[in-house]
Formats: structure tokens, C-alpha cells, sequence
């Protein structure tokens, strides 16, 4: 992408319409690429070598101390006998682990191996365990504290602290979980699905006794951040709790072998960060240099006629494209430059414009035909890549859709008043229970295709931040409820005028 947008410096007198520009010499563009704050040395490459680097090499001790079987172990004595348990394991697992981690396919190959063969000994079909997994795993990088590295790359677009981003990112990650965790209980209740036996479980006391110290450190990041030190201060502090708690137990003790190899692991990650970031910085400097980027803010103005949600559209088109193919942070640069001015031009607020691109840029790894996050899970499940694909993004639906929400009102992003914040997030927890009954056509009995609807319609008027809306909504969801028990009532009037 870069050499592509180096090229266009070169071109720009040949091309058509709106793109083209007057053309500059080679020499100047080196100059303007190698020297100043834009370009290869941007702030966006300071970034990533100071505080992306800093909680990645937490991420790798973290990883490198055992605590996903830890936090594996954790998450079956709690969720592993319920209804579907498996599932919801690989549910809470890759949420805890894509929390520190911050990686989708890294995510998905580390717990999907252990989730994805028990969620098809219980019954799942391979193409929905896959699913699962990839979804989950997904979700890990949208969820506070570390948000993998394009976090630090919206706080420094927004020129906020990180602590207001991951804040800001909390309710539509609860959000989005809620959904995945209740669709994974209806499809389960649906197929007739049971837990894992109780003796096989490990017990809850001695699980949380035995994670507990791998947790305090990302306690103490939280903590850290809450009271306003600095992201790169939090990420010190904490990896020094965490070589200090790793002594506590001989098999999560880290020698220097492990920390030599550990140190390698966090240097490649840094590899492919660290290059996104100076691409990025290129392609800034280059639609700078040519006003590549006000113009095309201008057109997604102009093609969305002054319509915040044709933008938004157009928006997520590009984003899902690009989310393909390029790394997040490649693709979240790109389009913070050239789409994110034009929608807080429009109206949205200018962190939900960010994350709403960071949302899109994510979900790209679940898009066919090229869904790395779902192709990595059917590879482990055995499944076909595609079908899984597919089902992952049937699965993921509620988390294309709570994006729009908050751009159009805020209030889900934390901005606002508190109670109206605890509200909407309420009537939204619900709406994301109706999108799963609709997806799924489930509710204790099958729906019929227009109770289906009816849940559809109501899950959206609900997860939409208006009293008036959010009114009618749950309206829609009683006269569903309703439906339902006079449903179970004939079913079983039925039932008993039969067996007489």
C-alpha cells in the first residue's frame, strides 16, 4: 500500500477527475517520506516503538507464564458444566486471552486448539465450533485494556489518553460478547446440548485460587490507567508485577531461557507492527503532500449525499475490504486519514468515528472470501473454510450492527450522562438477546418466520439509543414473549388431548 501511494506522488498528473494533482519530483518525495515528523518517522511509528512495544512484551510474558492454561482451567470450572459449555468456555477463554494478546489468529490457534476438539466431542457441528472460536477470538482485540496496538494509534489521532479509548470501547465489547455467549446458549438449548460431566470439571475455588496471581497484574494495568499514569508507565509497572508473581509458582517461573525466548517472540511481533506503522506514516505523508485525503472525504460527503449512515456504510464497506488483507493498524491508519474527518464532518462524535473504524477493521478478519480469523479456526476444526466463514459472520451479526449505533448516539461510547448511559446499555443488552432469538429462530420452541422478524426488529429498535425507539422495541419483545406462551400453552393443550 505504501509503494502503491508512492507511486500516486508520481502519477498524479496522469490520473482521472478528482485524483489527480499537479505532480512532484522523486527527490522531494523522499525528502518529505524520510525527513520530519511525517512520513517513515511519524508519530504513529513513536508510538509503536514506546508503548505498542511496551504491552507487547507483556503480552509475551503473560503468554509465556502459562496463564492460558490458567485462564483456561478458570473458565471450565465456571461455564464447562452449563449448557453448551464448551462453547461458552472458548467464549470466556479467548475473550480473557484476547484481552492481554490482542490477536485475532493468535487468539484463535492458542485456545481454539483445546476449545474447538471438545465443542465437536459435545456435539457441535465442526463449521460452528470454528465459527465460535474465530468470533470470539476476534472480539479479544476489540476489548479493554489492551485493545491490541491500534488503540495507542486512536489515542494519538484524538490526542486523548488511552485510558478514555479503552473506556470508551467497554459497552460495545460487553455488548458483543453478551450476544456471542447467549447465541452460544440458544443454539445449544436448540440442538439439545449438555455441559461437560461435573467430575470432570475443575473446581471453581482452587481455579480462581491458582489464577488469581495472574490476573493482579492486569488488575494493576487497569488500576494504573484508571488513575491517569501514563500507557507506557501502566505497561512497566505491570510486567514487573508480573515477573515478581510468576515466582510464586514453579511452573509459571520464568528463567532466562525463557525470557531470551520470550524476548524473540515479542521482537517479531514488533516486526510486523512496527512496519504497519511506517507504512501508515508513508501513506500519511503522501496524502498530505497531494490532498489525496481531503478529497476523498469530499466524496464520501458528496456520495452520501450529507447522510451520516451512507457514510457510515461506505465506510465499513472500505473498512471490511481493506480488514482482508492489510493488518489492523494499517487498515484503521488508512481510514482514519481519509473517512474518519469526513463522518465527524457529518455529525459523529469523534471517538465513535474512530472505533467504529477500528470495529471494521477487526470484523475484516471474519469477512469471506478472505476471513484469516475464521480460516485459521476451520484449519484446527476440519472444517470447510468458507462455510465457516460464513457461519462466523452470521454469528458476529449484532457486532456489525452495534457500530452504527453508537456513532448515531454516543451514549454507548460513555458519552453522556451516567444514567442515560446505564439505560441504554440495558435496553441494548436485551436487543442483543432478540438479534440471537431472530439469527437463531429459537426461544424455548422454533419460531415461525414472522416471530423471527418480529425479534429481529425488536433486538434493533432496542440495541438503538432512544427512549422513544427503545419504547416500541420492547413493546415488540413482550407481544413475543406473549406469543410464545400461548404457543407452549396450545403445544401442550395438544399434547394432553393426544396422550387422552
Amino acid at each position: 500500500t505504501a509503494f502503491v501511494a508512492i507511486a500516486y506522488c508520481l502519477v498524479g498528473p496522469y490520473m482521472p477527475g478528482a485524483l489527480a494533482h499537479k505532480g512532484y519530483e522523486f527527490s522531494r518525495i523522499v525528502n518529505m517520506i524520510c525527513v520530519g515528523t511525517e512520513g517513515l518517522f511519524s508519530s504513529t511509528l513513536g508510538t509503536a516503538s514506546v508503548e505498542i512495544a511496551a504491552f507487547l512484551i507483556f503480552s509475551a510474558l503473560l503468554q509465556a507464564s502459562g496463564a492460558l492454561q490458567y485462564f483456561m482451567r478458570l473458565a471450565f470450572s465456571v461455564a464447562g458444566g452449563y449448557t453448551g459449555g464448551p462453547a461458552k468456555v472458548a467464549v470466556i477463554s479467548s475473550a480473557m486471552m484476547g484481552t492481554v494478546s490482542g490477536s485475532t489468529v493468535a487468539n484463535v490457534t492458542a485456545t481454539g486448539s483445546i476449545t474447538i476438539p471438545l465443542m465437536k466431542m459435545m456435539g457441535f457441528k465442526p463449521t460452528y465450533a470454528g465459527a465460535v472460536e474465530a468470533v470470539s477470538s476476534a472480539g479479544g482485540s476489540i476489548t479493554p485494556p489492551v485493545l491490541g496496538a491500534t488503540a495507542f494509534l486512536i489515542a494519538e489521532f484524538l490526542d486523548m489518553s488511552y485510558w478514555s479509548v479503552a473506556v470508551a470501547a467497554l459497552i460495545p465489547a460487553i455488548l458483543y460478547y453478551i450476544s456471542l455467549f447467549n447465541s452460544v446458549h440458544v443454539r445449544s438449548t436448540k440442538e439439545g446440548l449438555v455441559g461437560l460431566p461435573k467430575d470432570s470439571l475443575p473446581n471453581k475455588r482452587q481455579s480462581l485460587k491458582d489464577a488469581v496471581f495472574l490476573i493482579l497484574p492486569i488488575v494493576i494495568l487497569i488500576v494504573l490507567m484508571a488513575m491517569q499514569f501514563s500507557a507506557l508507565m501502566a505497561a512497566i509497572c505491570s510486567t514487573l508485577a508480573l515477573l515478581v508473581v510468576t515466582n510464586f509458582k514453579k511452573d509459571t517461573r520464568l528463567n532466562l531461557q525463557i525470557l531470551r525466548k520470550t524476548c524473540r517472540m515479542a521482537l517479531k511481533s514488533m516486526l510486523s507492527v512496527s512496519a504497519a506503522c511506517a507504512s501508515a506514516g508513508v501513506i500519511i505523508a503522501t496524502l498530505s503532500m497531494t490532498g489525496l485525503g481531503q478529497k476523498v472525504g469530499a466524496l464520501i460527503t458528496e456520495f452520501s449525499g450529507g447522510n451520516l449512515v451512507v457514510a457510515l456504510i461506505l465506510t465499513q464497506l472500505a473498512a471490511l475490504l481493506l480488514g482482508t488483507g492489510l493488518v489492523t493498524p494499517a487498515t484503521y491508519t488508512l481510514l482514519g486519514v481519509l473517512c474518519a474527518p469526513a463522518l465527524i464532518e457529518l455529525g459523529a462524535e469523534p471517538i465513535a468515528a474512530h472505533l467504529f473504524i477500528f470495529h471494521f477493521a477487526i470484523l475484516g478478519t471474519l469477512t469471506p472470501p478472505v476471513s484469516l480469523a475464521a480460516f485459521a479456526a476451520a484449519g484446527i476444526a476440519g472444517s470447510n473454510p468458507m462455510k465457516t466463514g460464513i457461519t462466523a459472520l452470521k454469528l458476529a451479526i449484532p457486532g456489525f450492527l452495534i457500530p452504527y449505533f453508537f456513532v448515531i448516539n454516543p451514549t454507548l461510547v460513555g458519552q453522556g450522562e451516567f444514567v442515560e448511559i446505564a439505560i441504554d446499555m440495558l435496553t441494548a443488552v436485551i436487543g442483543v438477546f432478540f438479534m440471537d432469538y431472530a439469527i437463531e429462530g429459537f426461544i424455548k420452541r422454533k419460531l415461525n418466520v414472522a416471530v423471527r422478524v418480529m425479534c429481529a426488529a425488536a433486538g434493533i429498535l432496542l440495541i438503538y439509543p432512544s427512549y422513544s425507539v427503545s419504547f416500541i422495541g420492547l413493546a415488540l419483545a413482550a407481544a413475543v414473549i406473549v406469543i410464545g406462551r400461548i404457543g407452549r400453552k396450545n403445544g401442550e393443550s395438544e399434547a394432553k388431548n393426544e396422550e387422552a
